[in-house]
């Protein structure tokens, strides 16, 4: 709520003019400017920034006999809260942090969920010991990698013992290591955990197909479900005519040309954002002012 409020007023303060309902077709460089061919008109500007983020596109799920499944399947994109699922059966594929909040809400509305585990994860507290995690992860991130995670290891042993017990697998990278080698973000645990230790969110292993209401999962025996939510994450989305973005930088290698918000962040990506934000509007203002044109 406070971030659409914060947009909000920035609209009503004249500071941006969002056209809704456009979609951008392609972007390509015409000399000193970039052209940006929208659905509505093609835009000439000397400046293009690219704001969709490193999780852009919902990546549909791929399992042979999905098509069979009679109840609701939807990707975690489409899902909006768990009171349509109230005393259903329901399988959340993957656990990552869609995955963990989808099957706590669905658990608070009455449905008895599953959750399939494809690989070993990392988990996270929202809070330690009263103080929020990213809190804590702001100042270790200015560590290497491998630093931070032996200094975060024993209190992340404390809250959480034994993955086994939980039928999970603990990744072999800790949480810093695997944000800067593979930029998936450890799971935040937001009361989730304590609901598979109490047996109410249920475990299960990888799916291997579907058969009708049947999933048929590589370990486990098979089970019958009343519907299916598809955490399988999300691709970057960057518009036609444009390279993906570098690791770790917001300038696109040509003048002009930035992106905000795909690189990945151990101290959370609201906070990560704004700082490519500022950095980026210095970048401009610096450009126009030199071009003259400020």
């Amino acid at each position: 709520d406070q971030v659409v409020n914060y947009l909000e007023a920035d609209v009503r303060a004249g500071s941006i003019d969002p056209k809704t309902g456009v979609n951008v077709r392609g972007v390509e460089r015409e000399g000193p400017c970039w052209l940006v061919d929208t659905t509505d008109e093609t835009i000439r500007c000397r400046s293009v920034v690219v704001a969709t983020g490193a999780k852009g596109v919902p990546r549909p799920p791929e399992w042979p006999g999905l098509r069979t499944f009679p109840g609701s399947a939807v990707h975690s994109s489409d899902y909006r809260n768990g009171m349509p699922y109230s005393d259903q059966d329901v399988l959340v594929v993957r656990f990552e942090n869609s995955g963990g909040e989808i099957a706590l809400d669905l658990l608070e509305h009455g449905a008895r969920p599953m959750v399939s585990v494809r690989s070993p994860v990392n988990l996270i507290p929202r809070d330690i010991l009263g103080t929020p995690v990213l809190a804590i992860a702001i100042p270790l991130s200015k560590l290497p990698a491998r630093l931070a995670d032996i200094l975060i290891w024993p209190l992340l042993r404390a809250y959480y013992p034994s993955y086994s017990r939980l039928g999970l697998r603990r990744a072999a990278q800790g949480p810093f290591r695997q944000i800067e080698e593979t930029g998936r973000i450890p799971l935040l645990d937001v009361g989730t955990i304590r609901e598979i230790r109490r047996g109410r969110i249920q475990v299960a292993s990888d799916v291997r197909e579907i058969s009708g209401s049947e999933v048929r999962f590589v370990k486990q025996k098979p089970r019958r479900f009343d519907a299916i939510v598809f955490a399988t994450g999300y691709r970057p989305c960057v518009p036609p005519g444009l390279p993906q973005p570098p690791r770790g930088s917001h300038t696109g290698g040509r003048a002009g040309l930035y992106f905000c918000g795909f690189h990945v962040s151990p101290t959370g990506m609201l906070r990560e954002i704004g700082i490519e934000a500022r950095r980026i509007a210095a970048d401009i203002a610096k450009a126009m002012k030199r071009d003259g044109s400020a």
